[in-house]
């Protein structure tokens, strides 16, 4: 049985994995590709991926309780961690007030 912090661990970090390789990916394009004359239509396709990991990452990582969107909230539950003095950590849902570190 996972905890609530566990499984938004998760969400966040496959969605920040996700906005790092798109990101690279686009930025690749824009150097290397240009240069050889590559379809611009790759740099467009790469950065719509890009865009839609980033509205991922901010708009569908909820509470699992409430539903309530964490958004910018929510890295502090991929790289914060409890009690060790990080300030970006979360404990605990904005909205229902909910203890990340109940199980589900």
């Amino acid at each position: 049985m996972t905890t609530i912090r566990e499984q938004l661990r998760r969400q966040v970090r496959r969605s920040m994995a996700a906005v790092f390789a798109t990101w690279l990916v686009f930025a690749g394009i824009g150097v290397v590709g240009i240069g050889q004359g590559l379809n611009p239509v790759f740099a467009f396709g790469t950065f719509a991926l890009f865009m839609g990991a980033v509205l991922y990452a901010t708009l569908f990582i909820k509470c699992p309780r409430c539903g309530f969107k964490l958004a910018q909230g929510s890295m502090g539950l991929a790289f914060g961690e409890p009690g060790r003095g990080n300030k970006r950590s979360i404990n605990f849902c904005a909205h229902c007030g909910v203890s990340f570190d109940e199980r589900l």
